[in-house]
């Protein structure tokens, strides 16, 4: 008997073909919307600038999961939330982008491979504030800060600061009088510097009238002869700050 060739249905394979295609275009296109929509909440949840009002509105409306009501928002058990100060600390609560980008974390009682992991310009000391009796705590600095960072320095208008005068202006006594009569402080009115950290730098007579300093580090800062009139240091680290 022979074999009967039976005619192969080509409009059944485009068919099937065609269905697949469908599929996976209506897919990638959904893929595409999802990761478009994540990109968008993330980029808005990092724009928005710690402690200002516009952030502080939308805080206080994210309780609208609880029951529509803006002011009773409960940020502890909010899953688009987290605080990024301590147990020791007043709460803070910033978004969890936020905080992975931009905030510091602490780490406690590390030994000195733990600390040899991280930049040793990206490491503070935690103040007692911060950090349980009896435990000694750091703080590191984020990946991408958003804040300023000028440790340890000596700022003044005099672009070409020899290291004598600025030896001069870190100490104590007749040589740091004569050495405040040699030099202008900086013009800062009116600047945003929420989070600025200025720790153990010398900022001699500078000019800081009605400028934003929330949560900033000051410690152990000298601003001999600054003027600091109308500023705003709500929150702010000012522990043995000099003046």
């Amino acid at each position: 008997m022979s074999n009967l060739l039976l005619p192969y249905d080509y409009d059944y394979k485009n068919k099937h073909k065609s269905n697949w295609d469908l599929i996976l275009t209506g897919l990638s296109r959904i893929s595409f919307i999802v990761l478009l929509l994540s990109a968008w909440i993330f980029s808005w949840t990092v724009s928005l600038v710690p402690d200002s009002d516009w952030e502080k509105k939308i805080l206080r409306c994210l309780g609208w999961q609880e029951g529509l009501v803006c002011n009773k928002a409960d940020h502890a058990n909010h899953w688009l939330l987290k605080n990024v100060n301590s147990s020791y600390e007043k709460e803070r609560f910033v978004f969890i982008p936020t905080a992975w980008l931009h905030e510091k974390w602490i780490i406690k009682n590390p030994d000195r491979k733990e600390l040899d992991k991280y930049d040793p310009a990206r490491i503070t000391e935690a103040t007692e504030d911060q950090c349980p009796k009896r435990t000694k705590c750091y703080r590191i600095d984020s990946w991408l800060p958003r804040n300023l960072i000028l440790r340890e320095r000596v700022l003044t208008t005099v672009t070409d600061l020899k290291p004598e005068l600025a030896a001069s202006l870190q100490a104590e006594g007749d040589s740091q009088t004569d050495a405040l009569n040699r030099v202008s402080g900086l013009n800062l009115q009116g600047r945003n510097f929420d989070y600025m950290d200025i720790s153990n730098s010398s900022l001699p007579k500078v000019d800081l009238r009605r400028s934003y300093l929330r949560q900033a580090n000051l410690s152990k800062a000298r601003l001999n002869q600054a003027q600091l009139q109308s500023s705003y240091l709500e929150r702010a680290n000012l522990g043995k700050l000099s003046c």
